[in-house]
């Protein structure tokens, strides 16, 4: 295991197949560093053939799958996506902020986007000062519950904001334009050449 935020760990599996999970996770500000000590590691794999880690020192030298985290490993799609469909939200719902590149980084210290909007509206690390839209400023319930509004119409509003910005992402990904990551087409093709297994997880439950 790679002392990083980015590390490669096999694991076996109760079925006896062993992984190599490549998780590579963004942290703090997403801006021109994107994880580079992940895709040199990516790269290595690519170069060595798929022996990053040997099979000797796996659990079942039979079986090997990579697994990619989601959001941020096979391209940046936390900065280009995300960021950019929730600031489309904003501007079509006529709001007087937009999220900058370092903001969202920061903000990205929330899971989840209803969550996230909830923490930013409420003034998470001293953004958002001027509080909920107009029409939202005096809610019933100030609680949260999940990190999510009790009052109802704070909630309607941030699940309207976030449904819209998930269509508006899946376009922007379907359109193309957010490219993959250095390395990872490569990886990917010598993984499917040599018919190693692979798989996208998330913890997102939409």
């Amino acid at each position: 295991k790679i002392a990083s935020p980015c590390h490669v760990q096999p694991e076996p599996c109760r079925a006896g197949v062993a992984f190599m999970i490549l998780r590579f996770r963004l942290v703090a500000i997403l801006g021109a560093s994107v994880c580079t000590r992940a895709f040199t590691l990516l790269e290595a794999v690519s170069r060595d053939g798929l022996r990053l880690t040997s099979p000797r020192n796996m659990a079942t030298p039979a079986g090997l799958a990579i697994l990619f985290d989601c959001d941020g490993v096979l391209a940046d799609t936390e900065r280009d996506g995300h960021r950019v469909s929730f600031n489309r939200v904003f501007e079509e719902r006529g709001f007087d902020f937009e999220w900058t590149v370092e903001e969202y980084g920061r903000m990205c210290e929330v899971g989840g986007g209803k969550e996230r909007m909830t923490a930013y509206l409420n003034g998470f690390n001293g953004y958002r000062t001027s509080g909920w839209p107009a029409g939202y400023e005096s809610p019933t319930t100030e609680s949260l519950t999940k990190g999510l509004p009790d009052d109802p119409r704070r909630l309607e509003l941030v699940r309207e904001l976030h449904a819209r910005k998930t269509a508006l992402f899946q376009e922007l990904i379907g359109s193309g334009v957010v490219p993959l990551r250095p390395g990872v087409l490569r990886v990917v093709d010598e993984a499917i050449a040599a018919e190693v297994p692979l798989a996208v997880c998330s913890t997102s439950n939409e």
